[in-house]
């Protein structure tokens, strides 16, 4: 397969498959974002935990200086906890009292309770978006399957009619062709029982030919063989009686049908 096969394959994949495609893509940039997102919420929250305990443990050892971690609590956690209005302000009222060399023990505790909670919460909501990011997968998986069982379901028909149409143009050529030049043989000679002998032969293998041609491979095998029977009854005056002796045939491919 040259390249641009390679590609043109790859296009009529994208095309019979877009949807599913579209639900992977979907997927997998839900999955990666509630990722990122979730790993960095959580880093953020245990540094500021770390920082809470820190303020704790300098209070307890009597050190109220904490100029420095006020500017860090204000520009790398204060805009974090945007998200919740009593989360800010409890460490609005934090920062207040860091400024003012007052105890933040009691206040720090509340805030690391509410700050453990909305972590929850927030654990509990990438979580739902991963699992919604798995649903789209699995959907996307079972439609794909199904499309390609069924392609391939169809192609195989088209494969087994083809063939069938390639017996069709032999039996043409071996059958009819031979019928016609013997007509035009007998025509010449004038010999008029045996031309119409030869014509309605002709006629008659084109025309079960033709009904060959119908067969509806959705139909059950047994369906199947009583329609050609009454198509030979019909075109050859020969009478035909159809008996299925095994449940079997059911389970035959349709190449094996067809053959049959």
């Amino acid at each position: 397969m040259d390249k641009k096969q390679a590609a043109g394959s790859g296009f009529k994949i994208k095309a019979l498959f877009k949807i599913e495609f579209i639900f992977i893509y979907i997927a997998v940039l839900n999955f990666g974002f509630s990722i990122v997102c979730k790993t960095y919420t959580n880093k953020k929250i245990a540094n500021l935990n770390s920082q809470m305990i820190k303020i704790q443990l300098e209070e307890n050892s009597g050190i109220f200086n904490h100029q420095n971690l006020i500017q860090k609590l204000e520009y790398d956690y204060e805009p974090f906890t945007y998200f919740d209005s009593d989360l800010k302000a409890e460490l609005s009222q934090i920062l207040t009292l860091l400024g003012e060399n007052k105890s933040t023990i009691e206040p720090i505790i509340t805030f690391q309770n509410h700050m453990h909670q909305t972590e929850s919460r927030l654990n509990f909501g990438y979580d739902s978006l991963l699992y919604y990011s798995l649903i789209l997968i699995v959907i996307a998986v079972y439609l794909i399957a199904e499309k390609y069982f069924k392609n391939k379901i169809d192609f195989q028909r088209l494969k087994v009619m083809n063939e069938e149409q390639s017996k069709i143009s032999r039996n043409l050529h071996d059958g009819v062709a031979q019928d016609l030049a013997a007509l035009k043989l007998y025509l010449e000679k004038e010999d008029l029982p045996k031309s119409k002998f030869y014509a309605q032969q002709a006629f008659n293998e084109v025309r079960y030919m033709i009904g060959t041609t119908h067969l509806n491979l959705n139909e059950s095998f047994e369906e199947i063989v009583k329609k050609l029977a009454a198509t030979l009854e019909a075109n050859y005056n020969i009478s035909t009686k159809v008996y299925i002796g095994s449940t079997k045939i059911q389970h035959l491919s349709e190449n094996v049908q067809i053959e049959l």
